[in-house]
């Protein structure tokens, strides 16, 4: 399984996926890691969950270099086309799940569909969105704290922080975890320093709530009710 996240912000978007993957019958799995994310052309990113066959897509996809239109209120159905032409080339009928960021004439947006049930791309007006284990507790964060109006280093951090908690939770979402940034004049994948940033800020955000909810309460505390 996966959890992948999207934050938008007033002219970028955020991407960030756990790299955990597994492979096997039900008698046995075996770990793995590999990147999740996918640069498509100059300022795209698409990435997929549920199952390998959604990767496989995209891979066949960026080997042959095909090119979409720019816009993706445009090209993000002729890319989710495209998938589902692929996917039933395989005849494969476990469910895939598709996240793709990108622009459109006015700044920033983000699609999502799924397979084998497709009803086209849709657009994700909340200015944000998860695919994979997006059902997630962990996901409230972004629910309740993303804004628009975010600089890009607390968007990054949100956005690792929902994946990171879901990590120490969920056994079927593991670290490292990857991030990106998509402008319009490109994409840049966050380096392993600026990751590692992340992490330890990550790790300080559970720590702090945590001891807030295990610190000794005092006789005299009004909330106290025993």
């Amino acid at each position: 399984m996966t959890l992948i996240v999207a934050l938008q912000g007033e002219d970028e978007l955020v991407f960030a996926s756990d790299t955990l993957a597994w492979d096997g019958v039900k008698e046995g799995y075996y770990k793995f890691h590999v990147r999740k994310l996918r640069r498509i052309g100059q300022n795209w990113i698409s990435a997929s969950a549920g199952t390998g066959v959604g990767s496989d897509v995209q891979a066949q996809i960026a080997a042959a270099q095909e090119t979409f239109a720019e816009n993706l209120d445009v090209g993000a159905a002729q890319y989710a086309l495209r998938t589902q032409d692929l996917y039933r080339r395989t005849q494969y009928v476990g469910e895939t799940s598709f996240l793709l960021g990108g622009f459109n004439r006015h700044g920033p947006v983000i699609y999502r569909w799924g397979l084998p049930a497709f009803s086209g791309p849709i657009c994700c007006r909340a200015g944000r969105s998860a695919i994979g284990v997006g059902e997630h507790g962990a996901m409230y964060l972004a629910a309740a704290h993303h804004k628009i109006s975010m600089t890009t280093k607390q968007r990054l951090l949100l956005a690792y922080y929902c994946v990171y908690e879901t990590t120490q939770h969920d056994p079927r979402v593991g670290a490292p975890i990857e991030m990106a940034v998509c402008r319009r004049d490109g994409v840049e994948s966050c380096t392993e320093s600026e990751l590692a940033y992340f992490r330890r800020e990550s790790e300080r955000l559970a720590n702090y709530i945590s001891d807030r909810f295990s610190a000794p309460v005092q006789p005299h505390d009004p909330l106290l009710m025993l």
